[in-house]
């Protein structure tokens, strides 16, 4: 009796212990920011984090909407220098106003579904860096003044998108804007995951090796050689793609 006694009573304490650990649900925005911001070796800090954006995607907390903005602030504006190289590329746009078009994408797209597919801290931080990403990319689309090219030479080249299909000089294809437009349309149409799109925009537009690609999304990738293979396969994609030689036709 002594022994079973024992034994319920060692339960009921590890049952307790256990509410502790994963009781992140009764702690304040606060409180999670603290164990958030505190980096473990173990990464025992991750769960604070993804509760916060849980409570912020999910519950709509402004309160931790605000904490995220305030811890993830400096490594969005780092992230984004390490993509541009020339702060003239982007015209009127600041780091200040970049960060802010990051976390306006990143809450407009991360929805509850995907936060349900990510089951860990890692894929959300990624996913905000992508958001950085495209953002940059954004702006330098916006400031280029001449026609759009799409880098598709393996030799690292840029060829008009026009010289690779219809032999059209630039002059004769539509106005920038909606020639772009249409344009990234198809890429992204021919994309298959979010690691496409990644090693799509930056090998085409921002003229990325699959080195700096890298460097730039260090989670996402096993090496620079699985970024080539990619980048070949949408390549080989886009120049059967019928919606893009429609395109050069117009």
């Amino acid at each position: 009796m002594l022994v079973t006694t024992r034994v319920i009573h060692s339960c009921i304490q590890m049952t307790t212990i256990e509410k502790s650990v994963s009781g992140l649900e009764y702690l304040t925005p606060v409180q999670l920011h603290d164990g958030c911001k505190e980096r473990k070796p173990n990464n025992s800090h991750e769960s604070y984090c993804f509760e916060m954006f849980r409570r912020a995607i999910v519950e709509k907390s402004e309160h931790c909407w605000a904490l995220i903005y305030q811890q993830y602030e400096r490594l969005v504006c780092e992230w984004i220098f390490e993509i541009v190289s020339d702060t003239q590329m982007l015209g009127a746009e600041t780091p200040g106003s970049l960060v802010a078009k990051t976390f306006t994408n990143f809450w407009r797209a991360f929805d509850h579904s995907k936060l349900e597919k990510a089951a860990a801290f890692a894929p959300i931080l990624s996913y905000l860096k992508s958001c950085a990403v495209t953002t940059v990319l954004q702006a330098k689309r916006a400031q280029r003044s001449k026609k759009p090219e799409l880098e598709l030479d393996d030799n690292g080249s840029r060829e008009s998108f026009s010289s690779l299909h219809s032999g059209q000089q630039s002059g004769q294809i539509v106005e920038e804007s909606e020639f772009a437009r249409k344009l990234w349309e198809i890429v992204e149409g021919v994309c298959r995951n979010e690691q496409e799109r990644v090693v799509a925009w930056l090998s085409f537009v921002s003229d990325c090796t699959p080195d700096k690609i890298r460097t730039i999304h260090p989670g996402m990738f096993a090496d620079s050689k699985e970024i080539s293979e990619i980048r070949r396969s949408l390549k080989n994609r886009l120049l059967r793609n019928q919606d893009l030689k429609n395109l050069a036709e117009e």
